[in-house]
């Protein structure tokens, strides 16, 4: 893989500038010097096309019109695509500085590799500013298949992936059947033997604004976890979605609240915290 090579970047957005204005900003800061930046935005009714525009031929390409949502995009602009690694972001990403040099150098040494995770930092976004959450830690690639996708029981969050355009080519664009596509697309890449890797470094930082899809959708995002593992897995993993995805929250979840008061009342920390430290996570 020669120096340099051409990252594609696609940003599926509507009706969020101001985001929108921070993901580019540190995306274009990076300085990398071979990107191609697509804009897929849903027709927005706020500055979003000025924003863009503000932009020039910093983006390669931009449409602005009425979709079918995030996924409908995200395949626009995976036909557009033409660099041999791809990125897809949504439009409360922030990515690391030096994060395309880092992926670039992975491929170029892992050829055998299609789809590449990182790690992230999560921000919780207040009105006194971003407040940091946690950070992922996960490194064990032995942790990325099929059944562990289904039962989501790695770490890694899809908006630290990467992957070669070759995946597009092998297993075609997302689904738009589910509110979470991209978790479909990871476990369909483990069902075709596609090779995953994973890096150590912090490459992207989220933003929980109260907005992201991850919250509005939460409890169709649960309905389609269980229909994925109905596509893809077997009942076991049915059984356990179900589970983990309605069961649980109604039964263990409101005892284990309660129990997280009582801890932290009396011993002044969060429980969560404790956990997270024990698992190796960075708080």
């Amino acid at each position: 893989m020669p120096a340099s090579t051409l990252i594609s970047v696609v940003i599926p957005t509507r009706n969020r500038a101001d985001t929108l204005k921070r993901s580019l900003d540190k995306l274009f800061e990076d300085g990398y010097p071979n990107l191609e930046v697509i804009i897929i935005d849903g027709n927005s009714t706020d500055t979003t096309v000025e924003l863009i525009k503000s932009y020039g031929n910093k983006i390669s390409y931009w449409i602005s019109e009425k979709d079918g949502g995030e996924y409908f995009a995200i395949n626009k602009g995976l036909e557009r695509v033409s660099g041999e690694i791809v990125k897809v972001m949504t439009d409360d990403d922030v990515l690391r500085p030096g994060t395309f040099e880092i992926v670039e150098k992975y491929f170029a040494s892992h050829p055998e590799v299609d789809l590449l995770f990182g790690q992230v930092v999560v921000w919780e976004d207040q009105a006194t500013g971003p407040v940091r959450q946690f950070e992922t830690t996960m490194v064990d690639e032995s942790r990325l298949t099929l059944r562990d996708w289904l039962r989501e029981r790695q770490t890694v969050m899809s908006l630290s992936s990467f992957f070669r355009r070759r995946v597009v080519e092998k297993i075609g664009p997302m689904s738009t059947d589910y509110a979470c596509g991209d978790v479909e697309y990871w476990a369909r890449a483990a069902s075709r033997g596609l090779k995953m890797g994973l890096l150590p470094d912090v490459l992207v930082d989220y933003h929980y604004t109260g907005k992201n899809t991850v919250i509005v959708k939460k409890w169709r995002i649960a309905s389609d976890i269980v229909r994925i593992n109905m596509n893809l897995g077997t009942a076991s993993d049915v059984l356990h979605s179900i589970w983990r995805k309605y069961i649980k929250p109604y039964t263990y979840r409101p005892i284990a609240i309660t129990a997280r008061k009582i801890w932290k009342a009396m011993f002044g920390l969060d429980p969560a915290v404790y956990l997270h430290k024990r698992r190796g996570v960075k708080v």
